[in-house]
């Protein structure tokens, strides 16, 4: 079996120890086989690997942190009315800009065409 050489870096950046990494990466390598089913190892084969190791660095780093900081990966869910009042804001601010740039234009037209007292 090849040694990964990124496989300590890897571990480092998910605060997981070297020879858990290892025994990591052999299981990618055992469920990469058990895909193939034999033969000569392909470039499919070293990437479904590598994906099966950052997968499991990656829960096995979630489980080694404190309970607090577990990053939620489920998306927060704001209810229905939030969320349409958020879009209404959004919609009509674009109608609020214009209103304002036409009411700037309207003023400058207006002095434009005032005629101003001589002194």
């Amino acid at each position: 079996m090849q040694k990964l050489k990124v496989l300590p870096w890897l571990a480092r950046s998910r605060g997981i120890a070297l020879e858990r990494a290892e025994e990591l990466w052999r299981q990618a390598v055992a469920l990469a086989e058990f895909r193939q089913q034999g033969g000569e190892p392909t470039s499919d084969y070293w990437a479904y690997a590598m994906r099966t190791l950052l997968k499991l660095l990656r829960v096995e780093g979630a489980a080694l942190r404190e309970p607090a900081q577990v990053i939620d990966l489920e998306p927060r869910r704001r209810p229905a009315i939030q969320l349409l009042a958020s879009q209404h804001r959004l919609g009509t601010a674009a109608f609020d800009a214009a209103e304002t740039y036409l009411r700037a234009a309207n003023d400058l037209w207006r002095q434009a065409w005032t005629p101003r007292r001589a002194r």
